[in-house]
């Protein structure tokens, strides 16, 4: 994709900001000169060029620059946001109706790939469940017929066209009258290519739009004429109602900007793009994805979408025949197929950050889909009974005549098909091992893996996913799109080492979009004061307690109050104040709802150039520890379980609740909000001690009561037990599992 190398300009324009020691506005003259020296041999107008230099340095104004504001990021995110109002013309594209007619007019230019996108659009839809089919208006060009004929044969799609007839308003009147009749979904009505001087053609399209009644007007542009797009654009549209814009040939051409950017001043929206010759090399159009993928930073939406649009549906049952030794040769074809869906590798890597268009050459890409295409051939020239055999390779072992006989039949060596029994045999004892059921990965060779993606990514981008916990996040979204879930876990969830609130030292807490608690392990000296649901399942024990995020936050804010105090003016952005290089998951939080909806309840925020930035306000925070302070106190008394010494005097219950509140905030920030709550010491005697009378009048309350000797305690079992001792810290979890001799 020729695009590709518009991408790695600004690409490298804009990385080049990372290797400088500061950034003023030299650096940033510098950075956007590369920019639209790139736009502009792209072919993009210089109109427009001119309009993003100007939006981007209105928009970064280092004079008005509040302090800790990361600017690299800030020029970096106002670049991407122009970038993006360059191809986007802000206007909803047409979408199909599912269970109605809906008909789609191609027009464009001559060779502009009308014809052989007519059936990309129709192969794409019918991949996704669609009834389609194709009609060829076109009689004025010799083969188009024949063309259209043999590339729908291919796709397996409907078509309809005749050799005699010459009116092309007959033919696609007739053509959608019959497919109506069948109840097809998507009818596509191909036509002649046409030019906007050639007055006569435009007529006849006219004609035959007036006849079908297109619910679409597709228009059909070759890249390869950069900005002549927009008048060509404005011509067609005058003339029918163009509602979408198909742009051909991005593969092969370095104007395909300045064909994008020209579509887009007139407003008309890019559904689709096509780059290759093939009928899969066909791409949904949605312009923010598309300058993610141009910038190198992905696509994990697209790529999830595409996983889910293959339609594996059995992939539990897969599993569970897997783990009892019931793969088969057959499963394999069909893991096979399901890759091949997918569509071009390169086009499947560009969708991952880090992995720009670039990343698989076309060498390397034809290599691999010609082994796998190899391997199917073997097997298609395999038996029912072959394919189907519990045992396949002890089988053919066991018979060679077999391996003989698929090697004729499938024009390979007998060592290509012993190499696919070889490669079966290895998923086939995976599974009886146990070793593909995802309980039983081992999470060091995870974490290797996932070492092993970060070096090969560009460090930038790993920092826009927000480092290691980011990418985890996008491994376990891929993971869960591919199929199942846990038993019993949260989507997206994941045991995270953040520092503990109070004591600072890292602890274990499983974090989601809408879940954060404390994962209570054994030994921990700092524990909550309710330990939530106690599991025990499959051998372990999992404590865990529910805990506000902002209490997890509160620390870094706290450290960064030093900053706000000599800069009280200084706003900075959150991944700047929430961040730790011994723990640096933290990160993790700043995607958790309950922590973005409530963060303006400790800090102030404001908006620059769409990015919030943050500055702590103590007062708030004190606030917002006193309703968790209160209701705390309420909760105690509600329950109902404490001593009424405690709960009958409000010094005493208030003393009690500030002191379980301590165990999630730190020291200083204790002694803050001591005072702010008016909590007052315990009295002390002439002597310097604590007071005992409270304890000497509540033993006068309960001294006239009748005394009762006290129940014999009944002898507890060993496992009840330790399962106590284990959830109040005292003993070792391997404790509870060890059995006595």
């Amino acid at each position: 994709m020729v695009l590709a190398d518009l991408g790695r300009k600004i690409r490298n324009a804009i990385g080049k900001l990372g290797q400088a020691t500061i950034i003023n506005e030299e650096e940033l003259d510098a950075m956007l000169k590369e920019v639209c020296m790139a736009l502009i041999e792209s072919d993009v107008h210089i109109r427009l060029v001119k309009q993003l230099k100007d939006n981007v340095k209105k928009a970064i104004n280092f004079e008005e620059m509040v302090g800790g504001v990361n600017k690299r990021r800030l020029i970096q995110k106002t670049v991407f946001n122009e970038l993006l109002k360059l191809v986007d013309p802000g206007v909803t594209p047409f979408q199909p109706k599912k269970g109605q007619h809906n008909v789609i007019m191609f027009v464009g230019l001559q060779g502009s790939g009308k014809t052989t996108t007519c059936t990309k659009m129709a192969y794409y839809y019918q991949r996704k469940g669609w009834k389609t089919c194709l009609i060829c208006a076109d009689t004025f060009r010799a083969g188009a017929f024949d063309q259209l004929k043999q590339n729908a044969t291919k796709a397996r799609i409907p078509f309809y066209g005749s050799y005699s007839e010459m009116d092309p308003v007959v033919i696609a009147a007739e053509g959608v009258e019959k497919f109506k009749k069948e109840n097809f979904e998507i009818i596509i009505v191909d036509t002649s290519g046409r030019h906007k001087q050639e007055a006569s053609l435009f007529e006849e399209m006219l004609q035959v739009s007036n006849a079908v009644n297109p619910n679409n007007v597709v228009f059909v542009m070759d890249a390869s004429i950069g900005q002549a797009c927009e008048a060509q654009a404005r011509a067609f549209s005058e003339t029918v109602d163009v509602a979408s814009v198909i742009i051909t040939k991005l593969d092969s051409h370095a104007k395909g900007g300045g064909a994008l950017s020209a579509v887009a001043v007139t407003k008309s929206p890019v559904i689709f793009i096509g780059t290759g010759e093939h009928i899969d090399d066909f791409e949904l159009f949605k312009p923010k994805a598309f300058v993610q993928k141009l910038l190198g930073m992905g696509d994990i939406a697209g790529l999830v979408d595409m996983v889910n649009d293959i339609g594996i549906k059995d992939n539990e049952e897969l599993v569970s025949r897997l783990k009892h030794g019931l793969f088969t040769l057959r499963d394999m074809y069909e893991q096979f197929q399901n890759i091949m869906k997918m569509g071009p590798f390169s086009q499947i890597m560009s969708m991952i950050p880090g992995f720009g268009p670039e990343f698989m050459t076309k060498g390397n890409e034809k290599e691999s889909v010609g082994r796998l295409k190899k391997l199917m051939t073997i097997m298609d020239s395999m038996s029912d009974g072959e394919l189907d055999h519990p045992k396949a390779s002890e089988l053919f072992t066991k018979e060679p005549g077999r391996v003989v006989r698929v090697a004729r039949g499938s024009g390979t060596t007998q060592a290509d098909v012993r190499d696919l029994l070889s490669q079966y045999k290895k998923f086939a004892d995976m599974g009886k091992n146990g070793d593909i059921n995802p309980k039983n990965v081992n999470p060091a060779q995870m974490m290797k893996l996932n070492q092993q993606m970060a070096k090969m990514m560009d460090p930038r981008v790993l920092q826009q996913m927000g480092g290691m916990g980011g990418l985890q996040n996008m491994m376990a979204q891929l993971q869960k799109a591919g199929g199942g879930k846990g038993e019993g876990s949260l989507p997206n969830s994941r045991l995270y080492l953040i520092r503990h609130p109070k004591n600072r030292t890292p602890c274990l807490y499983r974090l989601s979009d809408k879940h954060c608690d404390e994962v209570v392990t054994i030994g921990e000296k700092f524990r909550s004061w309710f330990y939530g649901d106690s599991v025990v399942s499959d051998g372990a024990i999992r404590l865990l307690s529910p805990i506000h995020p902002l209490f997890l936050a509160l620390p870094y804010f706290m450290a960064s109050k030093v900053r706000f105090q000599i800069y009280p003016k200084t706003f900075s952005e959150m991944d700047e104040i929430v961040r730790d290089a011994d723990c640096p998951s933290i990160a993790v939080l700043l995607k958790n709802e309950q922590f973005l909806k409530n963060i303006d309840k400790i800090c102030d925020f404001k908006e620059i150039c769409d990015t919030k930035v943050y500055r702590f306000n103590e007062s708030k925070a004190l606030e917002w520890l006193a309703g968790r302070f209160q209701r705390l106190r309420d909760a105690l008394v509600e329950e109902g379980s404490l001593h009424k010494s405690i709960t009958g005097n409000d010094e005493v219950l208030d003393r009690y609740a500030f002191g379980m509140l301590c165990d999630y905030i730190n020291p200083e920030m204790a002694s803050l909000a001591k005072a702010h709550l008016s909590i007052k010491d315990p009295a002390l005697d002439e002597n310097g001690h604590v007071d005992m009378s409270m304890k000497r009048k509540a033993e006068d309350l309960y001294e006239d009561v009748e005394q009762k000797p006290a129940a014999k305690k009944q002898k507890e079992s060993i496992t009840k037990k330790k399962l106590q001792e284990a959830s109040k810290g005292t003993k070792s979890l391997s404790a509870f599992f060890t059995k006595k001799s």
